[in-house]
């Protein structure tokens, strides 16, 4: 339940709005707010009762929000998971345009949020290892709370933006339904319904070159050196399956442990998050249509199987693209703000690819987290989102892949990439 209430708070401060999300909330009486003369500084003072939790922050003059824009400077117990009781300090650096003090009443708004039920968006600061003491994991209330928004390019280079999906015990229908234009042949997109039992962060964008080299990962672009300016912010389109999980290990059989050294194993040393995999088949296909059922998760569904216009505002694709990869983020996202899920980089997820015994295969079928095959006739891994040398038709949201976890790149398809998933806890 969500509890609002207004406190009388001293200083500068006409009153502060306190939100609560889940059961830490914000101790009685113990907000403040107040504004240093020389410095211009805003200073929020609160306590906790119930810590942990994340707590977010609105700032008001004369009761109207300062624009998103304007929070860059933001420091202190605040876009994190707090772990004492308190009291914290939030401070707020505003520039020069800021008014002078007196002439505006300067309030805050405190968002509390229970460490399992976290705020939409998280930012893993990528230059901050696990051995580091700051904080590297910082939470945002909405895209727009987000410094700079969502498609600066920090976030494509050394801080790994994640969306949170609201998937909780929501039964949707996988798949893609017999006659949709371009449709593959019906073991590969059987219409079933699925019901996945958590939330979960997954990436705003895949992983881009220059974020897996930061994590320690080897970078055997195709798309390097001279001619390529923008390839650091151009997503990893040379790994394998196996590069990302290790051989010998296997999903579903070992769940989500990973071969020590790997793709995924680097992310989880470098950041402390051990949740860190690929998507299910489930997870991904969930995510990219947002809530549509068309063939694209604009809303549209595509009339030709090889060049459509509809493509052309969320995918990179073999019409399109100049049979090259492009920097993430420069299409439409879905509606919920994810990039490049059409086209650009073909993605892995943890699935055999199967076209009869899997859970998936079964037309009809009603099932719970689905984790796939785990005795697959065939070797092969499922890749997702088309590709920047795709047709239309592989480029919809109910497209499965595939080829053999030690491929890393076939000219024939484009580029192999990924995107992280992990659980929707605050730490």
């Amino acid at each position: 339940m969500q509890e609002r209430w207004i406190a009388v708070a001293c200083s500068v401060a006409s009153f502060v709005g306190l939100v609560t999300h889940g059961a830490p909330k914000i101790a009685d009486n113990s907000v403040a707010v107040s504004q240093d003369e020389a410095t211009r500084v805003v200073k929020v003072s609160y306590s906790l009762v119930d810590a942990p939790a994340v707590v977010t922050v609105n700032v008001l003059t004369n009761g109207v929000p300062v624009c998103p824009s304007a929070m860059w400077h933001v420091s202190g117990a605040v876009n994190r998971l707090v772990k004492g009781s308190g009291p914290h300090d939030i401070l707020w650096s505003p520039d020069d345009a800021f008014p002078e003090i007196g002439k505006v009443d300067i309030s805050a708004e405190l968002t509390v949020w229970a460490p399992d039920a976290p705020p939409p968006y998280m930012a893993v600061d990528l230059s901050l290892t696990n051995s580091t003491l700051r904080p590297s994991r910082f939470y945002y209330a909405d895209e727009a709370s987000v410094p700079g928004t969502a498609t600066n390019r920090l976030y494509k280079s050394t801080v790994l933006l994640m969306r949170l999906i609201p998937a909780a015990e929501v039964r949707w229908r996988m798949g893609g339904p017999k006659g949709e234009v371009g449709m593959n042949d019906a073991t590969r997109e059987t219409i079933h319904y699925v019901t996945l039992s958590s939330d979960y962060y997954i990436g705003v964008y895949p992983v881009t070159q220059l974020q897996y080299a930061i994590v320690g990962g080897e970078r055997n672009s195709t798309c390097k050196g001279p001619g390529f300016p923008d390839a650091d912010l151009q997503p990893v389109d040379y790994c394998s399956y196996n590069e990302l999980r290790g051989s010998s290990v296997s999903w579903p059989a070992d769940l989500h442990k990973v071969a020590s050294g790997s793709g995924v194993d680097l992310f989880r040393k470098h950041t402390g998050i051990a949740s860190f995999d690929l998507p299910t088949d489930a997870q991904w296909e969930y995510a990219c249509r947002a809530g549509t059922a068309t063939s694209l998760n604009s809303g549209c569904n595509i009339t030709d199987a090889n060049v459509d216009a509809a493509l052309d505002e969320v995918a990179w694709y073999r019409d399109n693209s100049g049979l090259v990869a492009h920097e993430v983020g420069l299409k439409k996202p879905n509606n919920w703000g994810l990039y490049d899920m059409h086209g650009n980089v073909l993605e892995w997820v943890l699935d055999w690819y199967s076209t009869g015994s899997a859970d998936y295969c079964v037309e009809g079928s009603d099932v719970r987290d689905p984790k796939g095959d785990d005795a697959p006739e065939n070797k092969w891994r499922i890749q997702r989102g088309g590709g920047w040398n795709l047709n239309a038709r592989a480029n919809r949201s109910a497209w499965r892949g595939y080829t053999t976890p030690g491929n890393h790149w076939e000219k024939t398809q484009g580029g192999f990439g990924f995107r992280l998933v992990c659980d929707a806890t605050a730490e």
